[in-house]
């Protein structure tokens, strides 16, 4: 299997939202409301995606396994006012196809050496019930640092914030 990963430009935001779409219902499907994920729109989720693009919000990539886009990673400047100096990942997900078989390393690693560029620390926040990413957060170096608070829908989850600092 030849994977390739690809930085996603205005032409691409289709392809990310559709894959996006895909990997955040099959994620969640044990952890968010049925109702909640029901209501997604991916027409809408196209749009406001576009106007994050236009505005330089943050850099996604895509990634590809035999020209099939199978995950993603969105990277920026943190959304944390305790971490205002550092990077973020704001999302990594692959389709359950694919997952086990390294490539959420691959992208991790690939968001990383990303953010490393501007960043001397990364965060990434993770759904406190998404246990598979809890684990592969802890695995990946990164230290649980705390918790916060997170709505989706009409309900209230507890996000997980890991940290982890570079030389």
């Amino acid at each position: 299997m030849n994977y390739e990963i690809k930085e996603v430009k205005y032409n691409d935001i289709d392809t990310l939202c559709y894959v996006n779409d895909i990997c955040f219902k099959e994620t969640y499907k044990d952890i968010l409301s049925n109702d909640y994920l029901n209501s997604l729109d991916l027409n809408s989720y196209i749009e406001d995606s576009k106007e994050d693009y236009q505005n330089n919000l943050y850099k996604s990539y895509i990634l590809y396994l035999d020209q099939e886009p199978v995950g993603n990673i969105c990277l920026g400047k943190s959304r944390l006012e305790d971490y205002p100096e550092s990077g973020e990942i704001y999302s990594l997900y692959l389709l359950s196809k694919v997952q086990g078989k390294g490539f959420g390393k691959i992208l991790f690693n690939f968001g990383i050496n990303k953010l490393k560029e501007e960043y001397d620390e990364i965060i990434v926040c993770c759904l406190e019930n998404n246990l598979k990413a809890n684990q592969f957060y802890s695995h990946m170096n990164f230290k649980l640092v705390g918790k916060k608070a997170c709505l989706m829908g009409n309900n209230k989850y507890i996000e997980n914030i890991y940290y982890s600092k570079f030389n």
